[in-house]
Parts: C-alpha cells; structure tokens; sequence
C-alpha cells in the first residue's frame, strides 16, 4: 500500500513543518476553518494561503531521504562522444519536483520522476550519471533552481 504524507511550508515563519491544524486535517480528516489554516484575505477579497503543502512522492533518494512535491534534486551526467577525442565533461543538474495535474503524477519537466530515481544512465542522452539527491526545496533554496536556467 503507498503510504500518503505531506510536509508544510509556512510562509509567515519560512520554516517547514506540519501545524497541528493541517495534520488534524489531513490526518483525522477534520474540518478546520480557513482561518486555523493560515488562509487570509486582501483587499479585493482575493484569500492568501499562508502554508503551502507538499505530497510524498513514494520515492526516496540515493541516501534514502524521501523525495517530496517542491523539492530540489542534483545529479551529475558524465557527458562523453564516441569516437571523438574530446574529454569526458561531468556537469550537474538541479532538478525541481513537481506534481503535474494533467497527468496526475509527479514529474521533472515532461519526464516522470521514477525515470530519474536509482538511475545509472540519463534516459534522454543514454550518458552515464548518479542517482538522484534531495539537496532542498523551492521555499529554501529557490536560488539552485535560478542558476540552472
């Protein structure tokens, strides 16, 4: 049986937990009224979220740490022509997990994320890389995902 959890982000404190609203909610299935959830309104009545939540994927990293909806993985592709002189060109990639409504799963850009963990080889180039490893999140660490572009 897959096993359902999330993680939250607090946007207020910048900090990542769960607040006992949420897990009432998500847990016990309670009703919380939106303000207990952080949920607040502008001037045009528009509501703010002041949590966002993330889903497990059901996968885990190279070193085992599970992989949640928001967070950033690294891996490194060895880059190499065959029967070319050129060297062997090792280059990192930061990857950001996303959940993807259209297809109801969570994905890396247009590719599943299961094709990236406990992969040896890129399924795009057929070039040698490591596994997959949760180095942050897009609340943390936004900046890993700015330089990539």
């Amino acid at each position: 049986m897959r096993k359902i959890k999330f993680r939250a982000w607090d946007k207020a404190t910048k900090n990542g937990w769960i607040p006992k609203p949420i897990k009432q909610m998500i847990y016990f299935n309670v009703y919380c009224p939106p303000e207990y959830l952080g949920v607040t309104y502008d001037e045009e009545g528009t509501w703010k979220r002041r949590f966002e939540i993330m889903q497990y994927t059901g996968l885990k990293d190279q070193v085992g740490e599970a992989i949640y909806e928001g967070d950033i993985l690294y891996r490194t592709v060895i880059i190499s022509l065959i029967g070319s002189d050129m060297p062997k060109r090792t280059v990192g990639e930061y990857l950001e997990v996303v959940f993807r409504d259209d297809y109801a799963g969570f994905f890396i850009g247009e590719t599943p994320l299961h094709g990236y963990v406990g992969a040896t080889v890129d399924i795009h180039t057929k070039c040698k890389c490591t596994d997959v490893e949760v180095i942050g999140n897009i609340y943390e660490n936004p900046e890993l995902l700015e330089d990539n572009t």
